[in-house]
């Protein structure tokens, strides 16, 4: 979609209960972080790397309670907020704030339970997200910190979420969040967020972090009984949505901005002007946050097409947090998970998953001008669409030979070229100009040649989805499209005028069509 670089907003959090569910305690402090990546549970992505079993609590480093540390206090104050906070790399970095970046302006997470599990020591936040905790009873050691937010569900991130759930919506659903806490003397000596095991089997550590924009980081020597937790929603109710659709195709958008904040700050918001939205936004983390349900017109497409129809009425819009840059493995995991779950969900075709940039036009597209392009580099030619093709997803070449010929034998007939091309070995490119009516390919008249490969190239692309008519002549909209088509590929095509087409160009278009149903 491409929302820019804003800061954030958005509503709070209410609504009646949703599913709660208990949560198991799936490893000790360190375990997570000890693992390499590639060894992990890729969590909610659904696609998995380790199913490796949760580790059992680990004993703390035995210590011992002095005079010097039962002077500490045995108060310990929990702020419970959504911040989307993240320290993930030198591109975060901020001269005034060392490595830590807000994402958004954050909101305080009231109501919730802050329990000390089998403690009896439990409590709720207040307004401000804040609860304060009487620890002085708790023998030293590790205990379980839980925090359960009004509205929360251990179900991965897609269609089992909201929407099922009869009207009116809750503003938010959160994951719930056990932290791992060792005490000495009363007081709060480490704290660790513990990953959470979801109902199916898989386990996520996106869902909340300590830290939040009240107090960038946990410090025990510092402010050893003072928490600062940042609980990422999983559910942020939009008011930017239209009418109800039965979802058959998904689209895939880049935010435009490199934190989650400004994306944020738009999408759920009521509309004003603009009243783009979308469906769902993944965070650099993998972390996914559901904004429309699925069965509701996400209006998250604009002026566009696909498969001879504007798409915002059947269609699901998927943002991932992205300015144009590589996207993180932790992305790609948590996308291949939701597009698993969203495909089974609705029975959508496999090969129905586009870019922003495949679909959209410049104006409607019953108006005489329009043509695709308007959103090029979206999601972008960083986008490795060979992933999702593994799994046999997206657009996908069919592999082997086409059969019969192409395009009349256009790119392949030798006996047509003119000398320049044989010498230079570049063979026909179409260009502006070139026409199926008069047998001009490649800016020459091809005599002898009475095929019609421009009409074929144009009912091939028209086919796969793209906008195009079946005019004949090699028009700016049959530019605009092969432009877009050769960026959906762009790493599998020779590096040349993009909106022209060559062999390979052409070539690739015919896979593409033939490996559909």
């Amino acid at each position: 979609m491409g929302s820019g670089d804003l800061d954030a907003g958005a509503a709070g959090t209410g609504g009646a209960s949703h599913i709660t569910d208990a949560n198991p305690y799936p490893a000790s402090p360190g375990t997570a972080e000890q693992q390499p990546a590639q060894e992990r549970d890729a969590g909610e992505s659904g696609s998995a790397i380790s199913e490796a079993p949760p580790s059992e609590p680990q004993a703390p480093v035995a210590r011992a309670c002095s005079t010097s540390l039962m002077a500490w206090p045995t108060t310990l104050t929990v702020t419970v907020r959504t911040d989307f906070t993240t320290t993930e790399d030198d591109s975060y970095w901020h001269a005034s704030t060392g490595d830590y970046h807000a994402h958004w302006d954050g909101r305080a997470v009231g109501n919730a339970t802050v329990e000390i599990v089998d403690s009896g020591i439990s409590d709720t936040t207040n307004a401000h997200g804040v609860v304060e905790l009487d620890t002085s009873p708790l023998p030293d050691g590790l205990h379980i910190l839980r925090i359960t937010a009004e509205n929360v569900s251990a179900d991965p991130v897609g269609p089992a979420i909201a929407d099922p759930v009869s009207d009116p919506l809750p503003e938010r659903i959160y994951r719930v969040l056990d932290i791992w806490i060792e005490t000495l003397c009363g007081g709060l000596v480490e704290a660790r967020v513990i990953p959470a095991r979801l109902s199916d089997g898989s386990l996520t550590e996106t869902h909340g972090k300590i830290g939040n924009t009240v107090r960038r980081v946990w410090d025990p020597d510092d402010s050893p009984n003072s928490l600062p937790v940042d609980l990422k929603p999983i559910w942020m109710h939009s008011r930017r949505h239209g009418a109800a659709i039965h979802p058959s195709l998904i689209v895939i958008h880049h935010t435009g901005g490199r934190v989650i904040g400004n994306a944020l700050n738009t999408l759920p918001s009521p509309p004003s002007g603009n009243s783009a939205s979308a469906h769902y936004i993944i965070d650099r983390d993998g972390h996914i946050v559901k904004l429309n349900r699925d069965t509701v017109n996400g209006q998250h497409a604009g002026f566009s097409f696909w498969g001879a129809r504007t798409v915002n009425g059947f269609s699901i819009g998927i943002e991932i947090v992205n300015a144009g840059a590589a996207y993180p493995l932790a992305q790609y995991q948590a996308l291949e998970g939701l597009l698993e779950r969203l495909l089974a969900g609705y029975a959508i075709a496999p090969h129905r998953i586009v870019g922003h940039s495949d679909i959209s036009t410049n104006v409607a597209p019953t108006m005489p001008a329009a043509h695709l392009g308007n959103k090029a580099g979206d999601p972008g030619v960083s986008f490795e669409w060979n992933r999702l093709e593994r799994r046999g997803w997206g657009l996908v070449p069919m592999m082997g030979p086409i059969p019969g010929v192409a395009y009349g034998g256009l790119f392949t007939n030798a006996d047509i070229l003119t000398d320049a091309e044989k010498l230079a070995g570049t063979g026909i490119v179409l260009q502006p100009e070139d026409n199926d009516n008069s047998s001009r390919f490649g800016g020459h008249r091809r005599a002898g040649f009475s095929q019609r490969p421009i009409t074929e190239l144009q009912q091939d692309l028209l086919d796969i989805g793209y906008f195009v008519s079946t005019t004949g002549r090699y028009d700016q909209r049959t530019e605009s499209a092969v432009q877009m088509f050769r960026e959906h590929f762009w790493s599998r095509v020779p590096q040349i005028n993009p909106a022209t087409v060559d062999g390979a160009t052409a070539n690739l278009v015919k896979q593409v069509r033939h490996s559909m149903p």
